[in-house]
């Protein structure tokens, strides 16, 4: 696309933005303050756990960030949730609810959609239109405060009372703003706007007592997309408000003070408490290891249970541990073998090719970083136990992903 091309920018450069379209995008902002709002994370939509977790070993570099230069700064307008985990995993940010050590490695220098912000917009705009991850209110704050576009009736009356994001789940959805928070519905009841004020016919405590009550029918879903009330306001109304609005009518409109019921039974959503994220243990021999009964699934238990224990309780143990682990799965091999009256180059010739097609992509990957092959992987059970490399027997991430390969193989051998 025009107005489009792909540059390496340095990740310490880049600015971040919340992505919340309500939000301005600032050239001047502090990825710290970035940062903090996407730990509180209030309506659920950084999820940087979660991200980590989807990520894993390595960094996802499919979908380049989208960054439109601002006074000479390289703004992110689109990818804002991996660049911030970049910035920790770099160390430009630190928070004490990250542990960085769980982060995948990624560059100091990264590939950016650069574009114009014109493009940059469109892109983001059809982006979400495509994936439904923007709501009624938020395509509504979009399109006002970054493209310039007339406020709608369902934002003007976000902005008069508040009440769509206070109970965002049940009124901030598409037949709400389109049958219900609509000029002409409210004129029914008793509202207008005039320019970006909300006016009404009725005296102060009539029109909030009318706005509760409608807020209330649709909470409690007296109104819905189904039911004989749908785009029908005047209708679901008590009788005794439906007779204050007759009684009304004719009368000149006037600005009033919104406010919410007293003991609101339903508040604002709180921010939620974020989850630490941290170092997720790695999956040892395999998730489950399910084995006839036997001496090597008693020893198999037994080593998943040393893994577990100094996984745990690592710091209180030397760096030298880990080779017991190696050893261990070296054991555990040879016992394998011996039951099936083989050598282990024998074992792992005959089931390694299958063993290794019941991974994971992610688990064959771990295996293609650690260099496990079916040539090299009786070779590293090796080291380390006659007099060898005792450095690279301490490589807890090759020994993991020798586990995986063994686990399987494991279970094809012995496996119920």
């Amino acid at each position: 696309m025009k107005g489009q091309s792909i540059e390496n920018i340095a990740v310490k450069d880049l600015v971040l933005w919340t992505e919340n379209p309500r939000d301005p995008i600032d050239p001047d902002s502090r990825d710290e303050d970035i940062l903090e709002k996407a730990i509180i994370d209030v309506d659920g939509h950084w999820q940087l756990a979660k991200l980590v977790q989807q990520m894993g070993d390595y960094y996802m570099l499919s979908d380049l960030p989208t960054v439109v230069y601002k006074d000479d700064k390289p703004v992110v307008y689109d990818g804002n949730r991996r660049m911030i985990l970049a910035k920790l995993r770099l160390g430009y940010l630190k928070h004490d609810t990250i542990d960085t050590d769980v982060l995948p490695f990624v560059d100091s220098i990264i590939a950016c959609n650069v574009c114009s912000e014109a493009v940059a917009l469109k892109n983001i705009e059809q982006k979400h239109l495509n994936s439904g991850s923007w709501s009624s209110l938020q395509r509504d704050y979009f399109h006002h405060i970054h493209l310039n576009r007339e406020r709608t009736t369902f934002l003007k009356f976000e902005q008069a009372t508040n009440l769509i994001s206070q109970h965002s789940k049940s009124l901030d959805q598409g037949f709400v703003k389109k049958e219900i928070i609509t000029e002409s519905k409210l004129k029914q009841i008793g509202f207008e706007f005039e320019g970006n004020q909300l006016k009404s016919i009725h005296s102060e405590e009539e029109a909030n007592q009318i706005l509760n009550s409608l807020v209330d029918l649709i909470v409690s879903k007296r109104i819905t997309t189904r039911g004989p009330l749908r785009g029908k306001p005047y209708d679901a109304l008590s009788d005794e408000l439906k007779d204050t609005i007759d009684k009304n009518k004719g009368k000149a409109y006037q600005g009033f003070k919104y406010e919410s019921q007293q003991g609101d039974v339903h508040p604002p959503k709180k921010p939620r408490q974020t989850r630490k994220v941290r170092s997720k243990k790695p999956t040892f021999l395999a998730n489950e290891l399910v084995l006839v009964p036997g001496a090597l699934n008693n020893l198999a238990i037994d080593i998943k249970d040393l893994y577990a224990h100094w996984y745990t309780n690592k710091d209180q143990y030397s760096e030298e541990f880990p080779s017991i682990i190696r050893m261990s799965l070296r054991l555990l091999s040879e016992k394998c073998a011996s039951d099936n009256n083989m050598r282990l180059n024998d074992l792992i010739n005959t089931h390694f090719d299958n063993a290794k097609k019941k991974l994971s992509a992610d688990e064959k990957t771990t295996l293609h970083a650690q260099s496990v092959t079916k040539s090299t992987i009786v070779s590293l059970l090796q080291i380390g136990a006659h007099g060898g490399s005792y450095t690279q027997a301490n490589n807890i991430d090759q020994a993991i992903a020798i586990s995986l390969i063994i686990g399987q193989i494991l279970m094809l051998s012995h496996g119920k």
